[in-house]
């Protein structure tokens, strides 16, 4: 039969990640749980874990999997929030002058500035990848438009680029994006069938009704900018998102991946290089 424990709760830590900051934790114990309290900043949310150390904060264990309330993925920014961690369901007993726990927090938001233009991106961590969670919209000397010629449009989609644009428009640190790397970003998010729906910006603000089974679930945030004939028409904003990739099959012809407003399945083909879609900068 497993002991009630008994937690001296002497010793408390978090860690600051860059971009957010995990602060005021304070553990009690109710009943058979131990109650972790805090408050995060971030923009965005977290991936907050709990865990333990009985030796003083020699060594940790954890992540712990018997816990409730502000933890685990996609933790919004605010104050008291908590962590219930029934403790009798992973051990016997728990108790000691050396108990140390951790709050960790796994910023999934960020920020970047590009120094060309001063114009700040969200990024996005999906796996191992760092991703803009919007458009490029970086102005460059020819081959990139606002839809329809509108600057308020390129301040919502971001601008359209040909492929040779694209493929140097990113700055500094980031690159166009493969095939290869769009395969493993749809692979992490369970595939082409799917992994459309998790890309695309939830509602109909910047999708056309009805937006299907779209909920954003990795952060990407989609946006239905349309497209640009190589004559000069635009078509397909607020139904269709089409990105560059910087693979190509010929000197013609490079490949692109498309969303849609009607489908959560994301799509490849191979267009003309010139003409103007969407590009999204991957972290080098």
């Amino acid at each position: 039969m497993k002991a009630i424990f008994v937690i001296l709760l002497l010793g408390l830590s978090f860690l600051q990640l860059s971009g957010q900051t995990i602060t005021n934790v304070v553990a009690v114990q109710e009943g058979d749980n131990a109650v972790i309290i805090y408050n995060l900043d971030c923009d965005g949310s977290a991936d907050i874990a709990l865990y333990y150390s009985e030796d003083n904060g020699s060594s940790f264990k954890g992540p712990l999997k018997t816990v409730s309330g502000d933890v685990g993925e996609r933790i919004r920014s605010g104050t008291n929030k908590r962590i219930s961690w029934s403790v009798l369901k992973d051990q016997e007993i728990l108790f000691g002058a050396n108990i140390i726990f951790r709050v960790t927090g796994f910023y999934r938001f960020g920020k970047f500035t590009d120094g060309r233009d001063n114009k700040t991106y969200r990024i996005v961590q999906i796996g191992d990848q760092v991703w803009m969670a919007e458009n490029l919209a970086y102005k460059t000397q020819e081959g990139s438009w606002c839809y329809k010629n509108e600057d308020a449009n390129c301040n919502l989609y971001g601008r359209l680029y040909n492929w040779e644009t694209a493929l140097a428009a990113c700055p500094q640190g980031w690159h166009m994006p493969s095939d290869e790397e769009w395969t493993k970003l749809t692979e992490f998010l369970g595939g082409n069938d799917f992994a459309g729906g998790k890309m695309k910006q939830v509602g109909t603000a910047y999708w056309k009704s009805l937006n299907n089974a779209a909920n954003n679930h990795s952060g990407f945030s989609a946006l239905a900018g349309g497209y640009r004939y190589e004559y000069g028409a635009f078509r397909f904003i607020t139904e269709s998102a089409y990105f560059w990739t910087s693979t190509q099959s010929d000197a013609a012809e490079a490949l692109f991946c498309r969303l849609t407003n009607n489908s959560e399945i994301i799509d490849r083909n191979f267009y003309s290089k010139t003409y103007g879609f969407s590009c999204r900068c991957i972290h080098n």
